[in-house]
């Protein structure tokens, strides 16, 4: 957390939004980082996913958006995050919800915990407004109560970007 905090501060970072795995260890990082000041959503991997009929946790639904982000989006060529992106396996429960191998039996197998990989899944735990997007919005006359980052053009609540 110190090392987030004086990466943020020494580089004159802005950023939209900071995620962070609130749960075991990442709770203490949590609370450190809103005791500097800093605007932190804590993300509990086990909480209810937005899509509960398709994921069976939100760390699930984390990874099924990097996947669906993964289409489009571009990630350094690293061998290390590679083999954490593609080493995890997943399954179906009861409920036919996609659900994650549990880091334990990853550890079994002999891989290690996925961490830059989910740091990245974390990116895309909820949609980010860009705060000059946000402020362009504000100043026109529409109310930003009604913008909707998942509306398309010609929907209620779509903001040309």
């Amino acid at each position: 957390s110190e090392w987030c905090s004086e990466l943020y501060r020494l580089h004159n970072l802005t950023v939209d939004a900071i995620f962070v795995d609130g749960g075991g260890v990442g709770g203490g990082v949590v609370d450190y980082l809103r005791a500097l000041g800093y605007k932190i959503f804590d993300v509990q991997f086990g909480s209810k996913p937005r899509d509960p009929l398709r994921y069976a946790n939100k760390r699930a639904e984390l990874w099924g958006n990097l996947k669906e982000w993964m289409e489009t989006g571009a990630l350094p060529n690293d061998r290390d995050l590679e083999a954490q992106l593609t080493s995890i396996e997943y399954g179906f429960n009861l409920k036919e919800q996609i659900q994650l191998e549990r880091k334990e039996v990853m550890k079994s197998r002999g891989l290690a915990s996925p961490d830059e990989a989910e740091a990245i899944a974390l990116t895309l735990a909820q949609p980010v407004a860009p705060k000059n997007l946000l402020a362009r919005h504000h100043k026109s006359k529409n109310n930003i109560r009604n913008w909707n980052p998942y509306a398309r053009e010609g929907e209620a609540g779509y903001v040309k970007r």
